[in-house]
Order: C-alpha cells, then structure tokens, then sequence
C-alpha cells in the first residue's frame, strides 16, 4: 500500500510540472532515471531534466506555486550557492538563505532512514559538479541535506519545476515548486 501511495503522489508530481507548461525536452535530456533503493520500497523510475551548471548560474527564479497571498519567495542560482529569499507583504519581513548546493544525477539516498542519519554532503561537488537530474543542498545550520528532482527546466519558456519527495519525516509531504524565470 505504502508503495502505492509513493507512486501516486510521483506521478502527481510529474502531472503537476506538465499542468503549469514545464517541458524539459526544450533545453537538454528528459529522460528516466532509475533510482537504487535501500529501504523496503522496490525500485522505481522517476522522469527527471538534465540541467547544467551553466543553466543555472546567474538565474533569478519566482516560487510561483505552492504560495500564499503574503508571501514572495525567489531563488537565486550562483555557481554554488542557492539564495532563497522570502518577503512577507503585511509584516514587511524579509528572510535569506543561502545554502550551498551542488548537481548530481541520483538521490543522495532514496529514502529518509533512521539508520542511514544522514550522508555526507559532498562539499567538493560544490560548483564543480557540471550537470545533473538532481539539486543537493545544505543546510549547516540545521545540519541537514536537501534534495530536489529537477522535473522540468526551460529558459526558453521561462520555467521550472523542482519536486522535493517526503522521505518519512513527520509533519512534510511531498511539494511541487513552481517557478517563473525573473533574470538570467
């Protein structure tokens, strides 16, 4: 049942993408990917864009969905760092994040799995890894890694969508982030 579930809310996710417009066959490779898996979930396939370094770097991206009416969210992309950065329209209150991240072309581990605690963060992929179907990020303050699948990526159209999967943890499920390019 478990299984199930997983594969719906997958293919929500990849429904979701294409609902807004994202095409990733515009800029690269739109391809499976398929993932090892550790924990007691089977092996599955998840459709995922290839981007590159180059891509990114230098963009300004609006969180257009999931968003509340208040609020205002980017991302910015350097070469190796995320800057997200949120404005909330009636505090007047405004909150950046930098995270360090890198691309890779498979999860860092499938799953969220007590025994696994967390995997390293491989800091000398940091601006230096060229392409992949993933975004690895940090989070040294909470000592945490984040990951995204990128599941569509155009500049042409000015659009992207990253999918970030719940990996058991308690109280986060599953997000679709919707994005409009604002700058390159």
């Amino acid at each position: 049942m478990k299984q199930i579930i997983i594969i719906f809310f997958i293919l929500l996710g990849i429904v979701s993408c294409k609902a807004k417009g994202g095409n990733a066959q515009q800029e690269g490779t739109y391809t499976p990917v398929t993932t090892e898996d550790t924990s007691s979930v089977q092996n599955d396939t998840l459709y995922a864009a290839e981007v590159s370094l180059s891509q990114l770097q230098g963009t300004k991206w609006a969180v257009t969905s999931p968003i509340n009416d208040d609020e205002e969210t980017t991302w910015e992309f350097t070469s190796s760092q995320v800057i997200e950065k949120t404005y909330y329209k009636n505090s007047n209150d405004r909150y950046d994040f930098t995270f360090p991240y890198y691309l890779y072309d498979s999860r860092p581990f499938p799953f969220y799995d007590e025994s696994l605690n967390q995997v390293e963060f491989q800091k000398t992929l940091v601006g230096k890894s060229p392409k992949g179907r993933y975004i690895i990020m940090y989070n040294d303050k909470m000592d945490y890694i984040n990951w995204y699948i990128i599941k569509s990526y155009s500049l042409k159209n000015g659009e992207m969508c990253l999918f970030r999967e719940n990996r058991g943890e308690l109280g986060v499920g599953d997000v679709t982030i919707h994005f409009k390019l604002i700058s390159k």
